[in-house]
């Protein structure tokens, strides 16, 4: 049984890791861009206003924390645009956007900014804006409207106390469905859990689901299946035993009992491609040879060609040569409105070969 486990885990490698790998590989390409931003955001070791102007990095986040608001000069309808200072030793104007839910308390901050600005008040406001948010260049459309604004009220010229950059006090989240990166990251995150799971399903032996499934339905032991296999003819896909076959699958190994076996055949299906619906690409085919259990349900080899399928086939009943071979529509009829008859004509064969040494076949 030892060298059947190894089996069947070298097989199942091939097709776990490497489905694994390539599923990682694409999840982390497509959330990288949502990934980088969250990791940022939870990283977060300074205050925008401890920063020079200059050295204030497009695209970094920083804590926000803010209680000078002077007026705002552009909206929408997620929220408003501010003019704050900087952290400069003689501080300049840049932009604090604030999302709509904190635009009152903006106002409250904005009011009493304004108020100890024009020496109504020598306090500065109590109230704080909290939070996190990122530094981003502003559009030429923010640009104008900033420009606009300081330019309304001013007294001098004040072009070389203007930084052209804004502080968007959002959410991680908000930030990556800002950038058009949540629909990316939700499928690379999709991916990533898939590759997590077929690693994770390989390790625990999943693969071994069939064969683990059928020896406990049919009351098969490890040491009658390894007993069967130890003098099996073994393909590259399939050890035929005296008694059962198994099939090496790259994501699960199938285990048949040849006395449970009602029939076999080969499918194969046609798929037509074409682009847009329209334009015809050319036709497809692909094979699988599915065999019928005495319970009526069916399992399906996936085979690359047709004559590797036939070959299968005929290998197949060539152990078990009572069992009905070959597609027939009036097969498929039958298995559909008449299977006990089917089974009991294969039975009846079977019984029929135990006794008697021949080699005859029942017409199908």
């Amino acid at each position: 049984m030892q060298e059947i486990n190894k089996m069947m885990m070298k097989h199942a490698m091939k097709g776990y890791l490497i489905t694994g790998i390539i599923l990682l590989a694409i999840g982390i390409g497509c959330a990288s861009a949502g990934f980088r931003v969250l990791w940022k955001a939870g990283h977060v070791s300074q205050s925008v206003f401890s920063v020079g102007s200059d050295d204030l990095q497009n695209g970094n986040w920083y804590d926000g924390r803010n209680n000078l608001l002077l007026d705002w000069y552009g909206e929408t309808e997620d929220g408003r645009y501010y003019v704050t200072v900087t952290g400069d030793k003689e501080p300049k104007y840049m932009g604090y956007y604030v999302p709509a839910a904190e635009i009152n308390q903006a106002e409250r901050i904005a009011e009493e900014t304004r108020a100890m600005w024009f020496g109504k008040t020598k306090e500065y406001p109590k109230e704080y804006l909290n939070g996190i948010g990122y530094m981003a260049d502003m559009t030429e459309d923010e640009k104008q409207c900033f420009d606009e604004y300081m330019a309304e009220g001013a007294k001098s010229d004040l072009s070389g106390y203007l930084v052209y950059r804004t502080f968007h006090k959002v959410s991680p989240w908000q930030a990556v469905k800002e950038n058009g990166d949540d629909t990316m990251l939700y499928f690379g995150a999709l991916m990533i859990v898939l590759a997590i799971f077929a690693f994770f399903y390989w390790i625990i032996g999943g693969y071994r689901f069939d064969v683990t499934k059928v020896m406990k339905q049919y009351g098969i032991t490890e040491e009658m299946l390894a007993s069967d296999m130890y003098y099996s003819r073994r393909e590259k896909a399939v050890w035929f035993g005296e008694k059962y076959a198994l099939f090496w699958g790259v994501f699960l190994t199938k285990l048949f009992q040849y006395d449970q076996l009602i029939w076999a055949y080969l499918k194969i299906t046609s798929t037509r491609h074409t682009m847009y619906g329209i334009i015809p690409l050319g036709t497809s085919k692909s094979y699988e040879l599915v065999i019928v259990d005495r319970d009526n349900k069916e399992k399906k080899i996936y085979v690359r060609t047709q004559q590797a399928g036939e070959d299968l086939l005929m290998q197949l009943t060539a152990m078990a040569p009572y069992i009905y071979s070959g597609y027939d529509e009036s097969l498929m009829q039958a298995r559909k409105n008449h299977f006990s008859e089917m089974i009991a004509r294969v039975d009846e064969e079977r019984q029929r070969r135990l006794t008697k040494d021949t080699l005859n076949t029942f017409p199908v």
